[in-house]
C-alpha cells in the first residue's frame, strides 16, 4: 500500500463534513480539522459538528484502501491480508477470533457529507 497516496486523498477531505462508518453504524461525525499517521494508526482531529467541540480519532492503518465516488474505504477484512493464500487466512482467522476491535475484519468508510 502507498502511505503518501492515501496521504493525499485524505488531504481531500479536510476541511470537509466526514462520516466514519461501519457496518452502516455511523461511529463518528463532523469536520476534518487534522491528520496525521503514525507507526500503525491515523489520528484525525475531527470538530463534532453538534457541539463544536474537537475528538481525536485513531483509525489503524488499512491492510488495503480504495476510493469510489465519495467514499474512502479502508480494508481490514483478513481475507485482503492473507491475499489468494488459504492457509495464512485460516491461520489470522484462528488467531484473531476473540478480537475485540471495532475495525478488526471490517470495512470502514469515510464518507463526504453534503457534497457540492
Amino acid at each position: 500500500m502507498d502511505i503518501e497516496k492515501l496521504d493525499n486523498t485524505i488531504a481531500q477531505l479536510l476541511q470537509r463534513d466526514i462520516r466514519f462508518r461501519i457496518n452502516n453504524h455511523i461511529f463518528r461525525e463532523g469536520k476534518l480539522i487534522l491528520f496525521k499517521h503514525n507507526y500503525f494508526v491515523y489520528d484525525f482531529i475531527i470538530c463534532q459538528n453538534m457541539n463544536k467541540k474537537t475528538k481525536k480519532l485513531e483509525i489503524p492503518i488499512p491492510f488495503n484502501n480504495y476510493k469510489k465516488d465519495n467514499i474512502i474505504y479502508f480494508d481490514y477484512n483478513f481475507k485482503t491480508l492473507a491475499g489468494n493464500n488459504i492457509n495464512l487466512y485460516n491461520i489470522i482467522l484462528e488467531t484473531f477470533k476473540k478480537c475485540k476491535s471495532k475495525f478488526c475484519n471490517k470495512l470502514l468508510e469515510i464518507e463526504v457529507v453534503n457534497e457540492i
